[in-house]
């Protein structure tokens, strides 16, 4: 009878230990990919409606790029492409 307890104990002990390792990877894991910064330079809008213009109201800060450099582009679900939308876009610099 002491031979099975000491063999089943050992078991056990062995599949917690597995167990307890494979927690803390996989917890490892998650707190890198929480911590890492994804930088994405695209916003993609979708319109419900059948209308061939959206209005989107945007209000972004640039700290320390200058007005000159900053433009708007725009594509469609087509793929039509149209580069440095003017409109009603207006640049402000911060004091």
């Amino acid at each position: 009878m002491v031979p099975f307890v000491i063999l089943f104990s050992i078991k056990l002990a062995l599949v917690t230990t597995m167990c307890f390792g494979l927690l803390v990877i996989l917890s490892l894991t998650e707190v890198t990919r929480y911590l890492t910064v994804e930088t994405r330079s695209d916003m993609l809008v979708d319109n419900a409606s059948q209308s061939d213009k959206l209005n989107v109201n945007i209000d972004i800060i640039f700290r320390k790029l200058p007005c000159e450099i900053i433009s708007l582009d725009v594509q469609n679900v087509l793929g039509a492409h149209e580069v440095d939308i003017k409109g009603s876009l207006v640049k402000r610099r911060l004091s």
